[in-house]
């Protein structure tokens, strides 16, 4: 796994995990995060949390803070995957 693929497979786990720590007042109306959860929620999703952003965040619900992270992310890959790695190479081969 590349640092890219490591880094999306954390961030997806932090924001699950974020979403089941809240899921118990989904049925309540919306609390907004405040600015220590809003500060926290950016640093562990690999966002630089500046004030102006936190300040944001600090009014968003934790759904509504999760959907704007995930907004902005690829849902594919920015350059195709070099030709080698579709080829078969057996083990036997490697082993020499």
């Amino acid at each position: 796994m590349n640092g890219t693929m490591r880094w999306i497979a954390g961030t997806v786990a932090s924001l699950l995990a974020v979403l089941i720590s809240g899921a118990g007042s989904a049925a309540a109306a919306p609390v907004p995060l405040g600015e220590e959860a809003a500060r926290h929620l950016l640093n562990r999703t690999g966002f630089e949390a500046h004030a102006d952003q936190i300040r944001v965040f600090a009014g968003f619900s934790r759904v509504e803070a999760i959907e704007r992270l995930l907004a902005g992310a690829a849902v594919s890959a920015r350059t195709p995957a070099p030709a080698w790695t579709t080829e078969f190479v057996s083990p036997r081969r490697i082993r020499g």
